[in-house]
């Protein structure tokens, strides 16, 4: 996780250059209708029930000209590494 490394006092002269350049420009600011605050999202579950778990396939290796033996050949010899 990355630290913030931004001061409360840098945080304010960026809010005073912003406000500045907002009050030079012809543009004008309106908030939406209804919108308020970002809420959260829900807490993830921290399990995961087994039987609704995807069930993985098994990773199959290909080797250009290799026959299904020979893949299953190569799955045996990775998985004896």
């Amino acid at each position: 996780m990355a630290l913030c490394k931004r001061t409360p006092a840098g945080r304010a002269l960026d809010a005073a250059w912003l406000s500045e350049l907002l009050a030079e420009s012809i543009a004008t600011v309106t908030r939406a209708p209804g919108f308020t605050c970002i809420k959260p999202a829900p807490p993830r579950p921290v399990w995961i029930d087994p039987a609704t778990r995807l069930k993985r396939k098994p990773r199959v290796i290909k080797v250009k000209g290799s026959s299904v033996s020979d893949s299953e050949r190569f799955r045996l010899m990775a998985e004896a590494l």
